[in-house]
């Protein structure tokens, strides 16, 4: 692979600072008012209990001017927070520590926060579902009737022990009373393998005793394939019945040797498939999944799991060309992928998304135009990993931050509901390797991926129209106040007064996963909480509010800054608490951000789950009813909620 030049663009931040110091001044949008938030009509099935006001008197109202936060908060030092901790255009609701009362048969409850939760999601009626990332716990159900007091009312049934359950991502479809779960082996507490690769298919209709439907195996056609990641869904527009699931396989050879525990050989994705699409049309009543679509980078371009990449200063690295995840635009025929060490490109789903005859299988090295155009997915642009002009000069057909600012890899691709649905995309990068190695950690970006013909690039010395989805490109970025390049330590220098302190270099400082709305962003951010940055210009976003909760004393399973785990004679782990001689417990916000009801939800890993209300600039965008998820289109035609495409 060619050698890529570095292009930070570092210059940009001092014009930026100017620009947002200005915005201080000047007057914006009014806060959210009766007409605006009378958008949000419900689209969901009415709840069987009702559900309280989400808005009561106490509550302080939307601001009544354009209010940015600037200089960004940055982390207070953790002993400093308060109980309800804090934030700006951020108001702590409810909490929920998530007690390990649920575990697998055989372990205690120690009367502690049980740790390592993961994602979540929500039913039409007035429950949320909280994912584990450890072997040893399950799902949870959580109430949410009373925001202020989110109550526990039992586990998801069908947990396999030593599986995950829920770790990268719980999908719904409130109204057709569909969950999904995917399975992968354990971040913690992993010790068996079978059934790692499969989507558990729930009944939701009692949403407070979901119902498994069946296990439906995925990827294991191809013999041991554990590598399934993050996932997304999307329902036709033309016909809301037909749901189709997007399920990612990233794993390219185990990062220690063979571990007979969990019966792991050495490559543990030995076909080339980064994609699988599968139909859930008819779940959970009438249910037969099946596979309807694959695609992967190595199929159709023969580019390895594992490339090597030299640098300008005669340095390699080893990336990883798999995809971590993809969502489609609204209407289907796009579907946008981040790809781990390849960045962002889109396939063409037009096929797929209209319901048209295509071939299933992944386009193949060297097929004719006319045989791959006959696939189900296919690269929007077949020139996407290097295309040359008559001066040789690489002109990628993907947003190619190789590698990207810092360190890290690129996380999530999520539709920005403006437009045509196509025409902008945030991708989230997230950092992947020591927190005090990757400072300034990774960041969000606006990508423009216009179809429609915008003005002329140079190509082979002729002016041709230019692009966004065949090359996109980044037209702004959000990141914290961590994220400042000149305030990271000397390479090998320890931390002091003139750097960030230990709470800050100990762990990440990069964002996990957003959600999207025209204006609007709120994002899991790791350790450094939860922001929430105004996109109204994409090309200059500005943070807009910040929340950091309090983190507990100590908690069951932790998954960074750990001691060694705690085994039984059976090999199961019964605790991996946090290493006293890293500091206090910290912030790991993990979950996609998701509103229901007005309310904002999240999940930290240690702390639980979290509803606060946001009342900063553009809360008139979240709807009073409803659930707005980003990357779960579970109303046809619209994401991350009605009114919003």
């Amino acid at each position: 692979m060619k050698a890529k030049s570095f292009r930070a663009g570092v210059s940009i931040i001092g014009a930026t600072l100017l620009v947002v110091a200005g915005l201080l001044a000047v007057p914006g949008p009014a806060g959210a008012t009766p007409e605006a938030t009378a958008r949000g009509t419900p689209t969901e099935r009415e709840p069987a209990a009702p559900i309280a006001p989400h808005v009561p008197a106490a509550f302080p109202a939307a601001p009544e001017s354009f209010k940015v936060v600037y200089p960004p908060r940055p982390k207070p030092p953790l002993e400093a927070l308060p109980a309800r901790g804090v934030g700006d255009n951020f108001q702590l609701i409810g909490h929920n520590p998530l007690p390990d009362d649920h575990l697998i048969p055989g372990l205690t409850p120690m009367g502690i926060p049980r740790g390592g939760n993961a994602n979540l999601n929500a039913a039409a009626g007035p429950c949320v579902y909280v994912g584990s990332m450890t072997g040893s716990a399950p799902a949870l159900v959580v109430d949410v009737s009373d925001p202020r007091n989110p109550t526990v009312v039992g586990a998801v049934p069908g947990h396999v022990p030593g599986i995950g359950h829920g770790i990268d991502q719980i999908d719904t479809v409130p109204d057709l009373d569909l969950m999904v779960i995917h399975m992968r082996p354990a971040v913690i507490a992993g010790f068996h393998r079978e059934n790692a690769t499969a989507l558990q298919i729930y009944d939701i209709s009692n949403c407070r005793r979901p119902r498994l439907v069946m296990n439906f195996p995925l990827g294991q056609e191809a013999g041991l394939n554990t590598g399934m990641h993050m996932s997304t869904l999307w329902r036709d527009p033309a016909n809301p019945a037909r749901v189709l699931h997007v399920d990612n396989f990233l794993a390219t050879f185990t990062t220690s040797p063979v571990d007979p525990l969990l019966g792991l050989t050495r490559n543990v994705r030995p076909d080339d498939i980064d994609i699988r699409v599968v139909d859930l049309t008819g779940c959970p009543r009438a249910c037969n999944p099946r596979v309807v679509a694959k695609w992967g980078l190595e199929a159709e371009l023969g580019i390895p799991k594992l490339v090597t990449v030299n640098y300008p200063d005669g340095t390699t690295f080893t990336r990883s060309a798999v995809n971590h995840q993809a969502t489609f635009s609204v209407d289907g025929t796009r579907m946008w992928l981040a790809q781990l060490g390849m960045g962002f490109f889109g396939l063409d789903s037009e096929l797929l998304a209209k319901n048209l005859p295509c071939d299933p299988e992944s386009p193949r090295l060297g097929e004719s135009p006319a045989l791959r155009a006959s696939h189900c997915l296919k690269l929007l642009n077949p020139h996407v990993v290097e295309f040359l002009d008559a001066a040789g000069n690489n002109i990628p057909g993907r947003a190619d931050w190789d590698p990207p600012f810092f360190s890290g890899s690129t996380h999530t691709a999520a539709n920005m509901p403006r437009g045509d649905g196509k025409t902008y995309v945030v991708v989230a990068d997230e950092a992947s390797t020591s927190a005090f190695v990757a400072c300034p950690w990774s960041w969000l970006q606006i990508l423009y991926t216009g179809d429609k013909e915008r003005g002329q690039i140079v190509v082979a010395g002729q002016r041709v129209p230019y692009r966004g989805d065949l090359f996109p490109r980044t037209l702004g970025t959000m990141a914290s106040a961590e994220n400042i390049p000149d305030r990271c330590p000397k390479p090998g220098a320890a931390p002091g007064p003139e750097t960030y302190g230990p709470e800050i270099t100990r762990d990440d400082h990069g964002p996990h996963e957003p959600l999207v709305f025209p204006n609007l962003v709120i994002a899991t951010y790791y350790s450094s909480g939860l922001k929430a940055f105004s996109i109204a210009n994409p090309l200059m976003p500005v943070e807009v509010g910040s929340f950091f909760n309090k983190p507990p004393e100590t908690v069951r399973y932790v998954r960074t800054n750990s001691l060694p785990p705690v085994r039984d004679t059976a090999g199961r782990t019964i605790e991996q608490r946090p290493d006293p001689g890293f500091g206090p417990v910290d912030h790991r916000a993990f979950s996609r951000p998701i509103t229901k009801d007005g309310l904002v939800y999240y999940v930290d890993e240690s702390a639980g789950l979290l509803i606060l209300k946001y009342t900063g600039p553009h809360a008139e965008e979240i709807p009073d009813r409803g659930t707005c998820i980003t990357g779960n289109i579970h109303v046809a035609g619209f994401e991350p909620c009605p009114p919003h495409r």
